[in-house]
């Protein structure tokens, strides 16, 4: 059955992926009483630029404009879309991330250029690749994360950092516990010291004293019935909690002190 002028009008809107909703529907109908075929759909144009579904599937239009550019065509503008979305697909960006009109939109409002875009596609690979390898395995092991997804980080950390900045982070901290031998096998350990604050700096110049103070209070705890964790080290390295390790280590003292003067022979252990 041979399309309506109506239905030839709606078919070329919505290959530009604009939906015929309300506003859009009534200056169709009223194009096509009025007499005018689906190759003059250039001559209503300018009523369609005007509603909600074309802004919201072109953002960049109106905006561009606005900001010094010159207008674009419509396959010109859907050009440029096609070129960044390629960009993103081959550079191995994470799906959802920068591939739709509103993501193209500000880059074209600001005429970016594939070429700029490629460029800091790269740019975001190449220092998504210089991650440290302990901290990106980590990532790999409990987030599934590839390099495109670390590369979305560097490409836009506002855009990243509600799903990847946190874990980017907690990956980083876990990294220099793992290289200090201790227990990395709850990635959400960590995730809970980023909300806390800590940060690799941070990591990298406390786990060497964390994995000290594991060792040797964790040792000394139970000998007295008690446990003194990974998590107590780093209460006390990264929060300055050392309740337990003092009363571990005064109690410890008093048992030494108590031990030097009994009998020759007694048991001795070092006091901290």
């Amino acid at each position: 059955m041979p399309l309506s002028a109506y239905d030839h009008f709606a078919e070329i809107l919505e290959s530009w992926g604009i939906p015929v909703g309300h506003d859009i529907e009534a200056i169709i109908k009223q194009a096509v009483i009025d007499g005018y075929t689906p190759d003059q759909l250039e001559l209503i144009l300018p009523d369609i630029q005007k509603t909600q579904s074309w802004l919201t599937r072109f953002p960049g239009w109106a905006q561009r404009v606005k900001n010094g550019y010159n207008q674009l065509s419509v396959d010109e503008y859907l050009n440029l879309e096609d070129a960044y979305r390629r960009t993103m697909e081959e550079a191995g960006l994470p799906a959802g991330f920068y591939d739709s009109p509103s993501d193209f939109g500000n880059w074209i409002a600001s005429d970016v250029s594939p070429d700029e875009i490629q460029s800091r596609v790269q740019i975001a690979v190449d220092a998504a690749k210089t991650i440290d390898p302990t901290a990106r395995n980590l990532m790999a092991r409990f987030y599934g994360l590839t390099t495109g997804d670390l590369a979305s980080y560097f490409l836009d950390q506002k855009r990243a950092l509600p799903v990847i900045e946190r874990q980017y982070n907690a990956a980083n901290v876990a990294a220099w516990a793992e290289r200090s031998g201790l227990d990395v096998s709850n990635i959400g350990h960590y995730e809970d010291l980023v909300d806390k604050g800590i940060t690799a700096d941070q990591a990298a110049q406390g786990y060497g004293s964390v994995k000290t103070l594991a060792d040797t209070f964790g040792k000394l705890a139970g000998v007295y019935g008690e446990r003194y964790s990974q998590g107590d080290a780093e209460q006390d390295v990264f929060f300055g909690n050392s309740d337990k390790r003092r009363r571990l280590a005064a109690q410890e003292a008093a048992t030494f002190s108590g031990s030097s003067s009994g009998a020759t022979g007694a048991a001795k252990r070092q006091s901290y």
